[in-house]
Order: C-alpha cells, then sequence, then structure tokens
C-alpha cells in the first residue's frame, strides 16, 4: 500500500506542476522521487527482511493468516 500511495504522490507532484503551474522546473523534484523511490523502497525492504529474525517473520505471518 505504501508504494501505490509513493507512486500517487509522484503523479499528482507531476500533474500539479506540469499542468496547474505550467512549470518543467518544478516537476524535477517529482521526477527524481518517481525514479528514485523504487530502488530505494526495494533496498529498505531488503535491509528489513535482513535484521528481522526469520523466526519473527513466520510467526507475523502466521497471526496475520
Amino acid at each position: 500500500m505504501a508504494v501505490e500511495l509513493g507512486v500517487k504522490n509522484g503523479t499528482i507532484g507531476l500533474m500539479v506542476t506540469l499542468t496547474l503551474l505550467e512549470s518543467s522546473a518544478m516537476s524535477i523534484p517529482a521526477a527524481v522521487y518517481g525514479v528514485l523511490m523504487f530502488p530505494i523502497g526495494f533496498l529498505l525492504a531488503m535491509y528489513g527482511r535482513s535484521i528481522i529474525p526469520k523466526s519473527n517473520m513466520q510467526a507475523a505471518s502466521r497471526s496475520v493468516d
């Protein structure tokens, strides 16, 4: 769900800056965010999985199901 919200935020940022504000210079941060959010999110997810013991992850997945 967090990834979906990030994609929406990047898209809305581009839409607002390019259409309503008509400023391509102001759309650069939204475009950079859109490109960088996926690799950084992937790295953070992999780091989180590496520091959490597997027994805790399996117990958490059982409690969700």
